[in-house]
């Protein structure tokens, strides 16, 4: 999962510490990046990409369905906060169709 920031403006030549955190529908943590983020004159940007998985590659195992958030972090601190809606697989139903005799 990626997760990518915009960052422009503060105070100039200023390190401000950027991150994003992704926390399970009970509030747990499930990952967390952070970055330095080093202001300059505007009109400046700076992209951040933050790349979340579990097995060092590409994947990131979400363990349940439910609504995850997203926090965008400066400097410790939440200034963006977003829902992540995850589903399950489609459930087999184990109807049987003998109805249609």
């Amino acid at each position: 999962m990626n997760i990518v920031t915009i960052w422009m403006s503060g105070e100039d030549g200023r390190d401000y510490e950027v991150g994003a955190r992704l926390s399970t529908p009970a509030g747990r943590i499930l990952a967390e990046a952070r970055a330095i983020y080093t202001a300059r004159p505007e009109p400046a940007t700076r992209t951040q990409l933050f790349h979340f998985s579990n097995d060092g590659g590409v994947l990131l195992d979400l363990p349940e369905p439910g609504q995850y958030t997203v926090d965008v972090l400066l400097d410790g601190m939440p200034v963006h906060t977003f829902p992540l809606f995850v589903v399950g697989p489609p459930e087999e139903t184990g109807e049987n169709n003998d109805d249609e005799k």
